[in-house]
């Protein structure tokens, strides 16, 4: 017991403290974007994220899920693997490819808003600190 407490304590020196000025300048960071920008560009961008990822949601369910469950063994898409653990005679069911697929989508949602985000160029704001 004292062997986790005293690797807890050193993996807690490790993290670095959160201070009123890191917080500042995180909230900062979105005062300047928020300017530049400005509330329509919010919206728009809050926008578009949701519809990107209906659309990721989408073709994950629909054409990555079913090609992923022909090549893993078993029957089914991928979101309906699973695999039983049981124990004192009592049976869990975890659904791994319902996580599998979800973690899919996460990955293609960010690779298009980065690729947005190179495309249009919206990286002035950071290339304007930069200048500063």
């Amino acid at each position: 017991m004292d062997k986790v407490i005293k690797h807890s304590k050193k993996a807690a020196a490790k993290v670095a403290p959160i201070t009123t000025k890191t917080i500042n300048e995180q909230v900062g960071g979105f005062g300047e974007f928020i300017k530049e920008f400005g509330v329509i560009g919010l919206a728009v961008g809050f926008v578009f994220g949701a519809q990107v990822k209906t659309v990721v949601d989408i073709f994950t369910a629909s054409i990555i899920n079913p090609l992923l469950g022909l090549l893993l063994p078993g029957a089914g898409s991928l979101s309906q693997k699973t695999f039983s653990l049981t124990v004192f005679s009592k049976t869990a069911v975890f659904g791994w490819g319902v996580f599998i697929s979800s973690l899919i989508s996460f990955i293609i949602v960010a690779i298009i808003i980065y690729a947005t985000y190179k495309i249009f160029h919206l990286d002035r704001l950071a290339q304007k600190n930069n200048l500063k």
